[in-house]
């Protein structure tokens, strides 16, 4: 859970200006109370949608009991996340308003907005035990909050201190990332697509059968 918290952290310092664009303090620019919400948030956004997989994983293995376990610490995780989600608005009202202005008006608000919906439309289809549903939904939640991250801040990629148009990297170099992209897009997405359906239609799980002395086929 480690990598979640420190990711989160970086992405609050950076969304709420704590980040110079040349040489900052290396602990107090990452730390402060919105960083570390954010990394708190980023945690609980990776228990919930953990359990909410093996939910799924579970039912498609006809594991019964783990998913019971399981759809109950998915509905907890995403109810916590939630209600974490709308406390942090109010710390970043007071800890950062240009942000909190970026994420309540126009399209940060859309993406917000979005994120809440997808949310509550997740924890419906776990409620009701439609896994695999979920997965996409869940997806989208977590994509729609990251865009209205971009959106809040924009047109600054480090707020009051440079600008994506500032930070972006020559023309030449550009061309040469968006062709390396597109070609890894080409040979990547079919592969990823095949991987995901054979997974999510079960073709690639295997059977458990644990070795015990009352079943000595298995021990030879």
């Amino acid at each position: 859970m480690l990598i979640p918290f420190f990711f989160g952290t970086v992405v609050g310092a950076i969304a709420t200006g704590q980040v110079p664009a040349g040489v900052g303090d290396p602990w107090g620019s990452w730390i402060g109370p919105v960083p570390l919400f954010v990394g708190i948030l980023a945690v609980a956004t990776g228990a919930y949608m953990a359990a909410m997989f093996l939910s799924g994983d579970s039912q498609r293995a006809g594991l019964d009991d783990l998913v019971g376990v399981f759809r109950t610490r998915a509905l907890a995780a995403g109810i916590a996340t939630g209600g974490l989600a709308i406390a942090g608005l109010i710390l970043v009202r007071a800890e950062a308003p240009g942000l909190y202005d970026g994420l309540t008006s126009g399209a940060g608000l859309l993406a917000v907005v979005g994120s809440a919906a997808a949310g509550i439309i997740t924890l419906g289809l776990v409620w009701r035990g439609h896994y695999e549903a979920a997965r996409f939904t869940s997806a989208a939640a977590v994509a729609a909050i990251v865009a209205g991250w971009g959106l809040a801040q924009r047109p600054d990629f480090l707020p009051g201190a440079l600008t994506l148009e500032d930070a972006a990297a020559g023309e030449a170099t550009l061309n040469a990332l968006f062709i390396s992209m597109a070609i890894a897009l080409v040979v990547l997405a079919p592969s990823l697509w095949l991987l995901f359906r054979l997974v999510l239609r079960g073709r690639l799980d295997t059977d458990f059968h644990p070795i015990t002395a009352a079943d000595p086929k298995r021990e030879q």
